[in-house]
């Protein structure tokens, strides 16, 4: 929208609209993410209730890696620390 100049009509969306869109680019990132991060990837997982699968599965990585729990409190740590300070 930015080359074609049509930046205004952002201001037609309603914010939810825009929140979702944010949110689902985040999601969406840290997901292709995860194999650099944890150092584990995910199955490919497409059609009917996906989201829901993919998501018991990240959980799954999550509570079982080393790695995630240590970058998760130190993660938490931080939020803990610009929240109180």
């Amino acid at each position: 929208m930015g080359a074609v100049r049509l930046g205004g009509l952002a201001g037609f969306l309603s914010d939810p609209l825009i929140s979702g869109f944010t949110t689902g680019s985040a999601v969406l990132v840290v997901v292709s993410q995860m194999k650099h991060i944890f150092g584990q990837t995910l199955p490919q997982i497409t059609g009917a209730l996906a989201a829901p699968r993919v998501s018991t599965i990240v959980l799954n990585l999550v509570l079982f890696s080393f790695h995630s729990v240590l970058t998760l409190s130190l993660f938490e740590s931080s939020l803990f620390t610009k929240v109180h300070s």
